[in-house]
């Protein structure tokens, strides 16, 4: 069973994601690099603000509460799916970041 945001919410982060255009003449693999390159420019700040480095995350429990807070950030200001977040943050599968993510959400 997957756990989505209430609908507004889904709405509203859609909306964001979706807010971003390209430019004119962009090709669509052309905007798959800048997107591609904004969320590896999160990922890289997230973890020098943790203090952590890439084999930490190799380290840490999929779970851990640095990877969650990184995979909101990611999942809110991006248009990376989950697939690539579980990719990169090694969290293993889409739906247990999704249910990272929802836990995350309602305790908000």
């Amino acid at each position: 069973m997957t756990l989505s945001p209430p609908r507004s919410v889904s709405a509203d982060l859609l909306a964001d994601k979706l807010a971003r255009r390209g430019r004119k003449g962009e090709r669509a693999s052309e905007r798959s690099e800048t997107d591609a390159a904004l969320a590896e420019k999160i990922v890289l700040g997230a973890l020098a603000k943790a203090r952590w480095r890439e084999i930490d995350l190799r380290k840490q429990p999929k779970g851990h509460p640095v990877k969650v807070r990184i995979a909101r950030q990611l999942w809110m200001q991006t248009p990376m799916n989950r697939q690539w977040i579980a990719d990169r943050l090694r969290m293993g599968s889409p739906s247990y970041v999704s249910n990272l993510l929802a836990s995350v959400d309602s305790k908000l």
